[in-house]
């Protein structure tokens, strides 16, 4: 087999490979989809004055299907409308979780709040099948997070910095947001915010290409030790019919 018509296969070969993993990884996700539950635990401190919540801002394009025009939670004892800063609060693609993520199905404050800091709390539920192709899926995948400190009447008081996402081999529920002021950070377990899929089908093509690097030189070498025998065994058949030919005086 020539060079050509090896690589010719090669690239086939390597194709179909591509392909089956990428069908065999897609419906691998789609068997995982089903109901989840999760919750957003905020615990704020040093927050500006008149704020009687801090909510949580999710980082989503306009056009994502998991953001919604109206979730229809709103918080115990807050006085908010479609006209309240909060609601219409859509500043670099960061809206209210609670008010504007599809999966948000209650805000609250906790039974037993922390002294001197002011904590809420968002419980999040649906079916991942719901917010399939959406920034959002997963609530631990969403791109950014920030929160956002509102007065009774909605109005934002203040904005903290991008939350800050701390990883802990520990198992927590649910995710857990500390801000001091203008500072904010995030605790998940590891691994909660990998997109699984990209990371196997990012781990099938490593192997891949490790088989490729491989197998291209592997060939290399047995074409090239295939050649020279193949010389040697022509060179070693001229030299005996030379031979012959000798031995004979040149007759016939």
């Amino acid at each position: 087999m020539d060079m050509k018509k090896f690589f010719r296969r090669l690239w086939k070969t390597l194709l179909g490979m591509v392909l089956f993993m990428g069908l065999k990884t897609g419906c691998a996700m789609l068997t995982r989809e089903g109901d989840f539950s999760t919750e957003a635990r905020i615990a704020a401190e040093h927050v500006p004055a008149e704020t009687y919540y801090a909510d949580l801002l999710v980082q989503l394009p306009q056009n994502d299907r998991l953001r919604t025009a109206d979730t229809g939670v709103r918080l115990d004892g807050a006085e908010i409308s479609e006209n309240s800063e909060i609601f219409r609060y859509d500043t670099d693609n960061y809206v209210s979780a609670s008010l504007h993520y599809g999966y948000a199905e209650q805000i609250s404050f906790p039974e037993h709040p922390g002294e001197n800091r002011l904590e809420t709390n968002i419980r999040f539920s649906g079916n991942t099948k719901d917010g399939r192709f959406s920034r959002g899926k997963y609530f631990t995948q969403i791109p950014s997070f920030r929160i956002a400190y509102v007065s009774q009447d909605g109005r934002v008081l203040g904005v903290t910095d991008p939350a800050e996402k701390r990883t802990h081999m520990l198992d927590l529920y649910g995710v857990s947001f500390r801000t001091d002021g203008s500072a904010a950070h995030y605790d998940i377990v590891m691994g909660d915010d990998w997109n699984t899929a990209a990371t196997v089908l990012a781990v099938e093509m490593v192997l891949l290409t490790i088989f490729v690097i491989i197998a291209i030189p592997v060939y290399a070498i047995a074409r090239a030790v295939s050649w020279r025998r193949s010389r040697k065994a022509m060179t070693a058949e001229i030299e005996q019919h030379a031979a012959q030919d000798h031995d004979s005086g040149g007759q016939p």
